[in-house]
């Protein structure tokens, strides 16, 4: 799995020649109010809310739905198995989506690097923050001067920013110092997944892991959030000591643990957990589905710093989380932006030797964390009948 391009000066010329030539195109082509351009990660893949929305929209016709793809390799990829996606460095890019009534982001302004004119930029962010984020990243001077940059280039131009809860609405317009009214309460489609009456799961993980894994009954997910400094899985003191007696666990329970590396870090499993059988990189396996698919398919997640243990929530799926770096990662990222020791609702390790612990113990059925994940869910997500995607499309239909 490719790690994120770095935003070379090249690059950025490259981003520069294409939006200044979409701003001509985009005053002379008439709209159409159906037309839809979605992008994540600055075009480099398609994931979270806009992957959710691609699919779902393609797939019953509520919009006429592109996808902008920004790596070459990735464009090629997503071709083969999708129609509507264009190479963002493209003259076929900027044509459709300047016929585009909206924009539909899940990073930053760049990932759709076209102009805005006549167009209403939904923001749809790709997670509910612990981290440190927009103006609460503000360590250096470097942080400062990004966050008034960010602020005029990017966090202004959007129209809308997509919430979960009024806490959630309060946290963003604070982190990205936007006007309350900005902030839409429908939720995020990429939980959709995980609401009554949708189909909960269109695979089966023991089937596409059948044969290289042995068969199992509990499915540990491991997904490491990103880190500005050089990191590991399983990042503690005590790991290679640990490494036979987290084996041991797994095969005396029946248990697989999946590891997924951030898309913007990949890691690679040292050598015992590999050749163990019972821990498996999925990372770079292109058969395995968004995280949240599989989310509905585990019985423990372990992260650390990730929003996905926010989203892991609605299944109230129980929760170990890896702090063993916690004071390197808040002096390179800066304070949390909500209580993360109390908001992060489980067990916090410091050691392999704690983990093991505590993964036996929710194997075993003692689950200590049920009303902390209760009391977390209910003010990060507030309920509400029906999918967050129906709820988004209402609102496009009546802008």
């Amino acid at each position: 799995m490719p790690g994120k391009s770095k935003m070379t000066v090249v690059l950025g010329i490259r981003y520069l020649f294409w939006y200044l030539m979409s701003i001509p195109v985009a005053w002379v082509v008439p709209v159409r109010k159906d037309r839809v351009i979605l992008a994540s990660n600055r075009g480099e893949g398609l994931s979270g809310n806009a992957r959710y929305l691609f699919e779902s929209w393609q797939k019953d016709g509520t919009f006429d739905v592109w996808a902008v793809i920004s790596r070459r390799e990735i464009y090629e990829e997503l071709s083969r198995q999708h129609s509507h996606i264009l190479f963002a460095f493209s003259w076929e890019a900027v044509r459709v989506s300047a016929k585009a009534r909206f924009f539909i982001l899940t990073h930053g302004r760049l990932d759709v690097p076209f102009s805005g004119f006549k167009k209403t930029i939904i923001q749809t962010w790709h997670g509910i923050p612990f981290k440190a984020i927009g103006f609460y990243r503000n360590n250096k001077v470097s942080d400062k001067i990004r966050n008034i940059l960010y602020k005029w280039l990017d966090y202004n131009s959007i129209d809308f920013f997509l919430s979960s809860s009024t806490y959630v609405s309060k946290l963003f317009s604070s982190v990205f110092r936007q006007k309350p009214d900005k902030l839409i309460e429908t939720g995020f489609p990429r939980n959709d997944v995980f609401s009554p009456g949708r189909k909960r799961h269109d695979f089966s993980l023991k089937d596409l892991l059948k044969g290289k894994v042995p068969v199992f009954n509990n499915l540990i997910l491991y997904a490491p959030t990103y880190r500005p400094y050089p990191t590991m899985y399983f990042p503690f003191n005590d790991r290679e000591e640990m490494y036979r007696a987290f084996i041991e666990l797994l095969q005396r329970t029946d248990s697989v643990c999946l590891v997924k590396s951030h898309v913007n870090q990949p890691l690679k499993l040292d050598r015992p957990l590999e050749e163990s059988g019972r821990v498996i990189d999925i990372s770079n396996d292109t058969r395995l589905p968004d995280l949240q698919k599989i989310l509905l398919q585990a019985n423990i997640l372990v992260t650390d710093y990730s929003s996905v243990s926010i989203d892991a929530l609605l299944l109230d799926l129980p929760c170990v989380y890896i702090t063993s770096d916690i004071e390197q990662y808040v002096h390179a990222t800066g304070e949390f932006c909500c209580d993360y020791n109390s908001l992060a609702s489980g067990a916090h390790v410091k050691s392999m030797e704690d983990m093991i612990d505590e993964l036996n113990e929710l194997i075993a059925g003692r689950d200590r964390y049920r009303e902390e994940r209760r009391s977390a869910r209910e003010l990060f997500f507030t309920s509400s009948s029906g999918p967050s995607t129906d709820r988004l499309v209402s609102i496009m239909r009546q802008l």
